[in-house]
């Protein structure tokens, strides 16, 4: 009778399957020197995947925008409106000849003036649109970080099921045979050996639908990464990267949330948007506007050449419903974004706390698993034990390794969902940037301070010197 003390419990006396077991494992050795890890896998796919070379194709459009609104228009404007207002200051200065020569300077000042407030409100919302659109890639790449490590684990996972899937099929396959060769000789029951063959039938079944989900996840992760073919992956654990408490994460969530400061920037391109729509007439001009009649109304007939200036000030500075409806409409835009950022906020700390629910749920149920597969490890022994003494028939023997099959099975899922329920929540407070190469991580990822040295770095043309905004 064999007996069942090899790594796969096969009988002994099967010296060529043990001669195959060790060749394959010489070669699952030899592939995983060649297996990809996690790092390797998130850095190729942001290097390859068109959907990441889209998303900072939109950054490179945001930098271009904001380039060119830049310039050395802002000194000017500021030395314009002190000019301005030193002229305004003259108030005792009732020389007509003066007052003409003023009218006609502020005409011309004063719209180039307020063409360069304008500009700078351009400028600043050019400059916001770049702050939101940095963070929008941030959380897009993030969002690509999860999809790439969740088919990596699920990859990983179907490798797993079907090794699994093989070797149930093996034991049961050679067991199922001992009990054809006992049913010929009278000594198995034909019940046994009926149900045994169904067992094995199934197992195939098995065998064959998890290298077809195999397959399909291959298909994903190719997709996924650009063109990456997995041929052998590593287990990776992220149990370093995860934060020990709630409130921890809750705020890295916050720190960290590409969203919700996407959203807080484009509130600030909103406002600055409402700001150039505003700014060629309040409350600037209409101040000088209004400046203008009161002056015209001390009877002083000296000053009567103003009302024309008051005048053609205030034609300009209210062009008709369109002007209006346009700020209007810029208004209601910039109170959406408000809005806009509130509901972000919200869906982020949502999504925070979900996260952390299903991670802690993932790792209970996980541990239950193992638990289960440990207490079927034990009786698969002590089955083993009892049929060698005769209590338990080879049937006995064939169902329990059927049963510990499945509850290995269960454990490798719950295994992978753990995996993946921690890349969501790393991806989400950011921290999964922290195992990434380090040239693709400081490509998505700059600090507050890199960023704010980044976007200043548009403040003015480097073709203009300090000479050239004094002319």
């Amino acid at each position: 009778m064999p007996i069942f003390n090899n790594k796969y419990h096969i009988p002994q006396h099967t010296s060529w399957m043990k001669k195959f077991y060790m060749l394959l494992s010489c070669l699952g050795l030899s592939s995983s020197l060649q297996a990809l890890s996690l790092q390797e896998t998130l850095g190729y796919g942001l290097d390859h995947a068109p959907d990441v070379q889209i998303a900072m194709g939109e950054e490179f459009i945001g930098r271009t925008n904001l380039s060119s609104k830049a310039g050395a228009f802002l000194p000017v404007i500021d030395a314009n409106c002190d000019l301005v207002h030193d002229h305004y200051s003259q108030q005792n200065d009732t020389d007509p000849a003066t007052t003409l020569w003023r009218k006609d300077y502020n005409l011309v000042i004063s719209q180039n003036v307020f063409d360069g407030l304008k500009r700078y409100n351009d400028y600043e919302q050019a400059q916001s649109g770049l702050r939101a659109t940095i963070w929008s890639t941030k959380d897009r790449i993030l969002n690509k970080l999860t999809d790439i490590g969740s088919v990596y684990f699920k990859v990983l996972l179907a490798q797993e099921r079907v090794t699994l899937a093989k070797e149930n099929y093996k034991r049961l396959k050679e067991i199922a045979n001992l009990i054809e060769q006992r049913s010929a000789q009278g000594l198995s029951r034909e019940v046994d050996r009926i149900q045994a063959q169904g067992r094995v039938a199934t197992a195939h079944a098995s065998v064959i639908n998890t290298l077809a989900e195999l397959h399909k996840q291959q298909a994903l992760f190719k997709d996924v990464t650009g063109g990456l073919n997995p041929i052998d992956l590593e287990v990776t654990e992220l149990s370093a990267l995860m934060p020990a408490e709630f409130n921890q994460y809750l705020e890295s969530v916050h720190q960290y949330g590409a969203r919700v400061r996407a959203a807080a920037f484009q509130q600030d391109a909103a406002y600055y948007q409402y700001q150039s729509a505003k700014s060629p007439f309040f409350p600037q001009v209409y101040g000088l506007a209004r400046f203008e009649f009161r002056k015209n109304i001390d009877g002083n007939p000296n000053h009567q050449v103003n009302t024309e200036v008051g005048v053609n000030l205030t034609y300009n500075v209210f062009r008709g419903a369109q002007d209006m409806q346009q700020l209007s409409a810029q208004a209601i835009r910039y109170q959406q974004a408000r809005f806009e950022v509130k509901r972000q906020r919200n869906e982020i700390d949502y999504l925070a706390t979900a996260s952390w629910e299903d991670w802690q749920s993932a790792q209970k149920s996980y541990q239950y698993r193992c638990d289960h597969e440990r207490s079927i490890g034990t009786v698969v022994s002590a089955y083993k034990d009892q049929f060698m003494v005769g209590q338990r028939s080879l049937f006995d023997l064939l169902d329990v390794y059927n049963e510990w099959y499945y509850t290995q099975n269960a454990a490798a899922e719950d295994r992978a969902q753990l995996r993946i329920a921690e890349i969501y929540m790393t991806a989400l407070n950011g921290s999964l940037v922290s195992i990434l190469p380090a040239k693709s991580a400081e490509k998505i990822f700059f600090t507050p301070e890199k960023e704010e040295e980044f976007v200043r770095s548009y403040w003015v043309s480097p073709t203009w010197t300090e000479e050239d905004y004094s002319k």
